[in-house]
Protein backbone atom coordinates (compact mmCIF):
# COMPACT_ATOMS: atom_id res chain seq x y z
CA UNK A 1 0.00 0.00 0.00
CA UNK A 2 0.82 3.31 -0.96
CA UNK A 3 1.64 6.26 1.61
CA UNK A 4 -1.64 7.66 0.18
CA UNK A 5 -3.22 10.41 3.26
CA UNK A 6 -6.97 10.02 2.95
CA UNK A 7 -9.60 12.16 4.68
CA UNK A 8 -13.50 11.22 5.23
CA UNK A 9 -15.05 14.12 6.25
CA UNK A 10 -14.58 17.64 4.86
CA UNK A 11 -15.84 19.83 7.46
CA UNK A 12 -14.35 22.67 8.69
CA UNK A 13 -11.53 20.45 10.38
CA UNK A 14 -11.07 18.13 7.97
CA UNK A 15 -10.47 20.87 5.59
CA UNK A 16 -8.24 22.85 7.19
CA UNK A 17 -6.10 19.66 7.98
CA UNK A 18 -6.17 18.64 4.62
CA UNK A 19 -5.39 22.28 3.46
CA UNK A 20 -2.49 22.34 5.66
CA UNK A 21 -0.75 19.00 4.50
CA UNK A 22 -1.47 19.90 0.74
CA UNK A 23 1.04 22.59 1.83
CA UNK A 24 3.63 19.98 2.31
CA UNK A 25 2.48 17.29 -0.43
CA UNK A 26 1.84 17.09 -3.97
CA UNK A 27 -2.43 16.51 -4.47
CA UNK A 28 -0.96 13.20 -6.02
CA UNK A 29 -0.82 11.57 -2.35
CA UNK A 30 -4.26 12.49 -1.32
CA UNK A 31 -7.59 11.10 -1.86
CA UNK A 32 -10.94 11.90 0.22
CA UNK A 33 -14.30 11.73 0.48
CA UNK A 34 -17.36 13.73 2.19
CA UNK A 35 -21.57 12.95 1.64
CA UNK A 36 -22.09 16.91 0.18
CA UNK A 37 -20.87 16.84 -3.34
CA UNK A 38 -20.69 20.63 -3.11
CA UNK A 39 -18.10 20.05 -0.47
CA UNK A 40 -16.22 17.33 -2.63
CA UNK A 41 -16.32 19.90 -5.88
CA UNK A 42 -14.99 22.61 -3.55
CA UNK A 43 -11.79 20.51 -2.53
CA UNK A 44 -11.43 19.40 -5.90
CA UNK A 45 -11.41 22.62 -7.25
CA UNK A 46 -9.27 24.69 -4.75
CA UNK A 47 -7.07 21.92 -3.38
CA UNK A 48 -6.47 19.83 -6.64
CA UNK A 49 -7.13 16.43 -4.69
CA UNK A 50 -9.64 14.11 -6.49
CA UNK A 51 -12.25 12.93 -4.59
CA UNK A 52 -12.99 8.86 -4.03
CA UNK A 53 -16.31 7.52 -5.08
CA UNK A 54 -16.93 6.96 -0.83
CA UNK A 55 -15.49 6.25 2.29
CA UNK A 56 -14.57 2.87 1.39
CA UNK A 57 -12.92 4.09 -1.72
CA UNK A 58 -11.06 5.95 0.40
CA UNK A 59 -9.88 3.46 2.84
CA UNK A 60 -8.59 1.21 -0.28
CA UNK A 61 -6.20 3.72 -1.50
CA UNK A 62 -4.97 5.43 1.57
CA UNK A 63 -3.01 3.95 4.12
CA UNK A 64 -3.10 7.24 6.22
CA UNK A 65 -6.91 7.80 7.22
CA UNK A 66 -8.17 10.40 8.70
CA UNK A 67 -11.87 10.03 9.99
CA UNK A 68 -12.56 14.08 10.15
CA UNK A 69 -16.34 13.10 11.13
CA UNK A 70 -18.63 13.87 13.79
CA UNK A 71 -18.31 11.18 16.27
CA UNK A 72 -21.86 9.98 16.53
CA UNK A 73 -21.25 9.22 13.02
CA UNK A 74 -17.93 6.98 14.14
CA UNK A 75 -19.98 3.83 14.41
CA UNK A 76 -21.57 3.73 11.03
CA UNK A 77 -18.18 5.16 9.16
CA UNK A 78 -16.40 2.09 10.82
CA UNK A 79 -18.75 0.12 9.50
CA UNK A 80 -18.56 1.43 5.82
CA UNK A 81 -15.03 0.89 5.97
CA UNK A 82 -14.46 -2.16 7.68
CA UNK A 83 -14.10 -4.66 4.71
CA UNK A 84 -11.15 -2.52 3.78
CA UNK A 85 -9.06 -2.13 6.33
CA UNK A 86 -5.92 -4.25 7.66
CA UNK A 87 -2.97 -3.88 10.06
CA UNK A 88 -1.53 -1.62 7.32
CA UNK A 89 -3.65 1.01 7.86
CA UNK A 90 -3.30 3.92 10.05
CA UNK A 91 -6.50 5.60 11.32
CA UNK A 92 -6.62 9.11 12.68
CA UNK A 93 -9.17 10.00 14.94
CA UNK A 94 -10.40 13.43 15.56
CA UNK A 95 -12.63 12.82 17.47
CA UNK A 96 -12.94 14.04 21.20
CA UNK A 97 -13.74 10.94 23.38
CA UNK A 98 -13.13 7.97 20.97
CA UNK A 99 -10.27 6.09 22.23
CA UNK A 100 -8.38 3.94 20.18
CA UNK A 101 -8.98 0.57 21.32
CA UNK A 102 -13.26 1.35 21.05
CA UNK A 103 -11.87 2.17 17.22
CA UNK A 104 -10.39 -0.98 17.06
CA UNK A 105 -13.14 -2.89 18.68
CA UNK A 106 -15.82 -1.25 16.75
CA UNK A 107 -14.24 -1.94 12.89
CA UNK A 108 -13.57 -5.26 14.57
CA UNK A 109 -9.73 -5.64 13.40
CA UNK A 110 -6.64 -4.68 15.19
CA UNK A 111 -5.91 -1.54 13.29
CA UNK A 112 -3.24 1.32 14.57
CA UNK A 113 -5.18 4.46 15.54
CA UNK A 114 -3.75 8.16 16.21
CA UNK A 115 -5.76 10.10 18.64
CA UNK A 116 -5.56 13.91 17.48
CA UNK A 117 -7.19 16.77 19.03
CA UNK A 118 -7.00 20.26 17.24
CA UNK A 119 -8.83 22.97 17.54
CA UNK A 120 -10.56 25.84 15.65
CA UNK A 121 -7.48 28.11 15.01
CA UNK A 122 -5.61 25.53 13.11
CA UNK A 123 -8.32 27.09 10.16
CA UNK A 124 -6.01 29.53 9.80
CA UNK A 125 -2.36 27.81 10.34
CA UNK A 126 -2.01 28.99 14.16
CA UNK A 127 -3.46 25.82 15.47
CA UNK A 128 -2.42 24.11 18.80
CA UNK A 129 -2.63 19.84 18.54
CA UNK A 130 -2.05 17.33 20.76
CA UNK A 131 -2.03 13.72 19.52
CA UNK A 132 -1.17 10.60 21.11
CA UNK A 133 -0.39 6.66 19.55
CA UNK A 134 0.88 3.47 21.26
CA UNK A 135 4.68 3.25 21.82
CA UNK A 136 6.16 1.10 18.63
CA UNK A 137 2.82 1.20 17.18
CA UNK A 138 4.22 3.69 13.98
CA UNK A 139 7.87 3.52 12.14
CA UNK A 140 9.95 6.99 12.13
CA UNK A 141 8.52 7.14 8.84
CA UNK A 142 5.19 6.99 9.66
CA UNK A 143 5.06 9.18 12.84
CA UNK A 144 7.12 12.08 10.56
CA UNK A 145 4.40 11.91 8.05
CA UNK A 146 1.86 12.66 10.84
CA UNK A 147 3.79 14.92 12.57
CA UNK A 148 4.22 16.97 9.79
CA UNK A 149 0.19 16.78 8.73
CA UNK A 150 -0.47 18.25 12.09
CA UNK A 151 2.46 20.97 12.34
CA UNK A 152 1.21 22.42 9.21
CA UNK A 153 -2.02 24.25 10.78
CA UNK A 154 0.26 25.25 13.79
CA UNK A 155 2.35 23.21 16.51
CA UNK A 156 1.65 19.82 17.37
CA UNK A 157 3.09 17.80 20.31
CA UNK A 158 2.44 13.91 21.02
CA UNK A 159 1.38 13.30 24.31
CA UNK A 160 0.11 10.23 26.67
CA UNK A 161 -3.48 9.03 25.61
CA UNK A 162 -4.16 9.25 29.45
CA UNK A 163 -3.99 12.97 28.54
CA UNK A 164 -5.77 13.68 25.80
CA UNK A 165 -9.29 14.62 27.50
CA UNK A 166 -6.85 17.54 29.27
CA UNK A 167 -5.56 18.69 25.88
CA UNK A 168 -9.42 19.48 25.39
CA UNK A 169 -9.26 21.75 28.07
CA UNK A 170 -5.81 23.19 27.37
CA UNK A 171 -6.47 23.80 23.51
CA UNK A 172 -9.88 21.91 22.14
CA UNK A 173 -12.26 23.73 23.79
CA UNK A 174 -10.39 26.94 25.13
CA UNK A 175 -10.49 29.01 22.13
CA UNK A 176 -14.10 30.05 23.35
CA UNK A 177 -12.89 31.00 26.73
CA UNK A 178 -10.16 33.27 25.64
CA UNK A 179 -12.78 34.66 22.95
CA UNK A 180 -15.35 35.22 25.92
CA UNK A 181 -12.46 37.32 27.49
CA UNK A 182 -11.60 39.49 24.69
CA UNK A 183 -15.36 40.18 24.27
CA UNK A 184 -15.59 41.08 27.95
CA UNK A 185 -12.63 43.76 27.86
CA UNK A 186 -13.89 45.00 24.38
CA UNK A 187 -17.57 45.16 25.71
CA UNK A 188 -16.63 47.23 28.62
CA UNK A 189 -13.90 49.80 26.46
CA UNK A 190 -17.01 50.23 24.58
CA UNK A 191 -18.96 51.15 27.69
CA UNK A 192 -16.12 53.98 27.74
CA UNK A 193 -16.41 55.55 24.40
CA UNK A 194 -14.91 53.30 22.60
CA UNK A 195 -16.19 51.83 19.35
CA UNK A 196 -16.69 48.12 18.72
CA UNK A 197 -14.49 47.71 15.70
CA UNK A 198 -11.63 49.16 17.41
CA UNK A 199 -12.13 47.78 21.10
CA UNK A 200 -12.08 44.01 19.71
CA UNK A 201 -9.12 45.12 17.34
CA UNK A 202 -7.19 46.56 20.92
CA UNK A 203 -8.07 43.52 22.82
CA UNK A 204 -7.74 40.86 20.31
CA UNK A 205 -4.10 41.91 19.48
CA UNK A 206 -3.14 42.33 22.78
CA UNK A 207 -3.86 38.42 23.53
CA UNK A 208 -1.45 37.62 20.60
CA UNK A 209 1.00 39.72 21.82
CA UNK A 210 0.62 38.86 25.13
CA UNK A 211 0.67 34.97 23.86
CA UNK A 212 4.10 35.48 22.03
CA UNK A 213 5.68 36.92 24.95
CA UNK A 214 5.29 33.79 27.04
CA UNK A 215 5.97 31.37 23.94
CA UNK A 216 9.17 33.50 22.57
CA UNK A 217 10.31 34.48 26.20
CA UNK A 218 9.79 31.17 27.88
CA UNK A 219 8.79 33.21 30.92
CA UNK A 220 5.80 31.70 33.35
CA UNK A 221 2.74 33.50 32.36
CA UNK A 222 2.43 34.51 35.80
CA UNK A 223 5.64 36.22 35.99
CA UNK A 224 4.93 38.58 33.23
CA UNK A 225 1.89 39.67 34.79
CA UNK A 226 3.22 40.67 37.84
CA UNK A 227 5.42 42.48 35.70
CA UNK A 228 2.67 44.58 33.88
CA UNK A 229 2.12 46.05 37.18
CA UNK A 230 3.34 49.11 39.34
CA UNK A 231 2.67 49.71 42.42
CA UNK A 232 0.18 52.27 42.37
CA UNK A 233 -0.81 52.26 38.68
CA UNK A 234 -3.46 50.97 36.59
CA UNK A 235 -2.94 47.74 36.05
CA UNK A 236 -2.63 46.53 39.55
CA UNK A 237 -5.84 47.76 40.38
CA UNK A 238 -7.44 45.55 37.88
CA UNK A 239 -5.21 42.57 38.71
CA UNK A 240 -6.62 42.81 42.14
CA UNK A 241 -10.10 43.14 40.89
CA UNK A 242 -10.07 39.84 38.94
CA UNK A 243 -8.11 38.54 42.43
CA UNK A 244 -11.10 39.65 44.65
CA UNK A 245 -13.45 37.89 41.94
CA UNK A 246 -11.64 34.58 42.51
CA UNK A 247 -10.58 34.67 38.65
CA UNK A 248 -8.52 31.31 39.23
CA UNK A 249 -11.60 29.70 40.79
CA UNK A 250 -14.31 30.60 38.15
CA UNK A 251 -11.88 29.55 34.82
CA UNK A 252 -11.31 26.56 37.32
CA UNK A 253 -14.69 25.78 37.41
CA UNK A 254 -15.05 26.37 33.49
CA UNK A 255 -12.31 23.79 32.87
CA UNK A 256 -13.51 20.94 35.63
CA UNK A 257 -16.43 21.28 33.44
CA UNK A 258 -14.68 21.08 30.35
CA UNK A 259 -13.31 17.97 31.63
CA UNK A 260 -16.31 16.27 33.31
CA UNK A 261 -18.09 16.19 30.38
CA UNK A 262 -14.89 14.76 27.89
CA UNK A 263 -14.93 11.86 30.48
CA UNK A 264 -18.78 11.49 30.24
CA UNK A 265 -17.93 11.41 26.57
CA UNK A 266 -15.63 8.19 26.14
CA UNK A 267 -15.76 5.66 24.22
CA UNK A 268 -13.71 3.12 25.65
Amino acid sequence: MKDVIGFIGAGNMGTALLTGARGAYGPEQFTFYDHHEDKRAFIEETLGVKAAANAADVAKKAKFLFLTVKPQNYEELLGQIRDELTREHIMISVAPGVTGQWICRTAGTDCRVVRVMPNTPALIGSGMTGFSYEEGALTDEESEVIMNILSSCGIARRVDESLMDTVICASGSSPAFYYLFIDAIAKRCEAWGMSREDAVLFAAQTAIGSARMILETGEDPAILAERVCSKGGTTIEGVQSLQRDNLDSVVARAIDATYTKAKAMRKD
